[in-house]
């Protein structure tokens, strides 16, 4: 029997799409390849998910490959939130469905520090019975978990975790992590973006 779901953040329970994020800053297609490239795709962006670089040092490391005029652009990406944070539709729901039948959710997912600075805005965020985010864990998932086969996949883990098997990423993982996917692995569905 299925116990416990845990959700991704990005792409599932909110939208996340670093181009629209710069299209909402109304810059040419050049300055828009730039800040693609000079900010979420850098070593920094992927640093402050895992929690071993500040944003300050972050947005500091970004700048310094971008022309002056996109510093303030580079500033506010760093804080996509601010620009639009719309919910998943039909998750909040889901999750609430989920609650009343007596599953455990929670949220596992790349993310800053600053994650509860968005996340508790939005009303899926009252149903989670835990989450951790990368940066706290110190831990980056790139890629998919072990458990995964595939976009939106839902797979029980049961015959694994019953027969102690712990997947590699997990072991490698802060105690933290390691908790949070013991509390939660006794029998699971998991949601993930592609």
């Amino acid at each position: 029997m299925i116990r416990n779901i845990i959700f991704d953040m990005g792409g599932v329970l909110v939208h996340y799409d670093p181009e629209h994020f710069v299209d909402l800053l109304s810059v040419s297609a050049e300055d828009k390849a730039l800040l693609m490239r000079e900010v979420f795709r850098t070593v920094a962006w992927f640093r402050m998910d895992r929690g071993t670089m500040g944003e300050a040092e972050a947005a500091a490391s970004m700048k310094a490959n971008l022309p002056p005029r996109l510093h303030g652009a580079a500033d506010r990406l760093m804080a996509w939130w601010e620009l639009e944070l719309r919910p998943m539709e039909g998750m909040e729901d889901l999750v609430r469905e989920l609650k009343e039948l007596g599953c455990g959710v929670y949220l596992l997912s790349n993310a800053t520090l600053r994650q509860p600075e968005y996340f508790d805005r939005l009303p899926v965020s009252r149903y989670m019975d835990g989450r951790m985010v990368s940066a706290s864990a110190k831990y980056l998932r790139i890629g998919r978990a072990p458990h995964l086969s595939g976009p939106f996949s839902q797979s029980s883990t049961t015959s694994r975790t019953a027969a102690g098997v712990t997947p590699p990423r997990a072991r490698a993982s802060s105690s933290d992590w390691i908790c949070l996917w013991e509390l939660v692995m006794s029998a699971t569905v998991s949601v993930s973006s592609p």
